[in-house]
């Protein structure tokens, strides 16, 4: 079992989560007649984080792939 592609997996995965849970948060939040921001920076949080991961996970699958260590 290779450690990195478990760890690039689970990370893609993770990112996956985060930004499903942000943008799910952010479509229940839309509301015209009662506007809250609280919602929004927690989707806004999790998207990022989100995006974050999944760059985490291209780049150690990249790195993986070059043969690094």
């Amino acid at each position: 079992m290779d450690l990195r592609y478990t760890r690039s997996g689970s990370t893609r995965v993770g990112g996956n989560v985060a930004l499903g849970a942000g943008l799910l948060i952010a479509l229940l939040m839309v509301s015209p007649e009662n506007p809250q921001t609280g919602g929004y920076v927690l989707a806004g949080a999790l998207v990022l984080t989100g995006v974050g991961l999944r760059v985490e996970a291209a780049l150690i699958a990249l790195h993986e792939q070059r043969g690094g260590r």
